[in-house]
C-alpha cells in the first residue's frame, strides 16, 4: 500500500496530491542529515479523487520559497519509477550490506535486483501505470550515477540495528500487491525473509548475555 493510500484511509475526505520526492540522503547522526549525489527534485500531481482540485497554485507557493517542484498531470508514473530504484536497490543492499555501486557492479546481485524489478513492473503494469518499456535499463543506469559506496537507507537502517526500518515499505509493498493482484512475487518473498532473519539474528546479538 502506497502512502497515499495509507493517509486516505486516515483522512478519507482529505485532498492528498501524489508526490514523489527524490533525493539520495540518510540520517547521518542525531539532527544531521547527509545529502550525497545529485541535487534533489520533487514531482507533484493532482488528486484523481478530487480532479476538480487545482494544485498548482498551492505549489506556486513551494516555488515561491524556493523549493523546487514539479507539476504533472499524472504523477504516479514518476512515483513507480523512484519505487523501482528504492525498493530494488534497497532490498538488495540490506540483504548483503553492499553499495548502490557494488550492487550494480556485483553480476548475482545486479541480477537479483533486476528479478525485483520484473516483479514491481509486472505490478505497475497491471495497475495500468504508464511505464517506459526500457525502464529497467534506465534505473540501472540511474544507479550509475551515484557514488559508488552510496549506501540506501534500508541497508543503513539493517545493519545498525535500528527497531523501525523501511523493509515492509518495500517487500511488504509489494507482497501485498501481489496477492491482491493475483501476481506471482517469489524473489521479493524470499529476499523479504532473508532480511528478515538478518535482523532477527542482530537483535539476538545486540541482547546482553543473563
Amino acid at each position: 500500500m502506497s502512502k497515499a493510500e495509507r493517509i486516505r484511509r486516515q483522512l478519507p475526505q482529505a485532498i492528498i496530491l501524489p508526490a514523489c520526492v527524490c533525493v539520495a540522503s540518510h540520517i547521518k547522526a542525531t539532527g544531521v542529515v547527509e545529502h550525497l549525489g545529485n541535487p534533489g527534485s520533487i514531482v507533484v500531481g493532482p488528486d484523481p479523487q478530487h480532479p476538480s482540485f487545482d494544485p498548482r497554485l498551492l505549489l506556486r507557493a513551494f516555488t515561491d520559497a524556493g523549493i523546487a517542484m514539479e507539476y504533472q498531470a499524472d504523477a504516479f508514473p514518476a512515483i513507480w519509477t523512484k519505487f523501482f530504484f528504492i525498493a530494488s536497490f534497497g532490498l538488495v543492499s540490506a540483504r548483503y550490506n553492499q553499495s548502490i555501486g557494488q550492487v550494480h557492479e556485483d553480476p548475482a546481485l545486479h541480477a537479483r535486483a533486476r528479478r525485483l524489478m520484473q516483479e514491481i513492473e509486472a505490478i505497475a503494469r497491471a495497475k495500468g501505470i504508464a511505464l517506459p518499456a526500457d525502464l529497467i535499463e534506465r534505473t540501472f543506469q540511474k544507479a550509475a550515477t551515484f557514488p559508488y559506496h552510496t549506501p540506501t537507507s534500508l541497508q543503513l537502517d539493517v545493519h545498525t540495528g535500528k527497531a523501525r526500518t523501511e523493509l515492509d515499505l518495500f517487500a511488504g509493498a509489494i507482497l501485498t500487491y501481489g496477492e491482491a493482484l493475483g501476481l506471482p512475487v517469489p524473489e521479493t518473498r524470499a529476499i523479504y525473509q532473508e532480511i528478515q532473519e538478518l535482523m532477527a539474528a542482530g537483535r539476538q546479538q545486540a541482547t546482553p548475555a543473563m
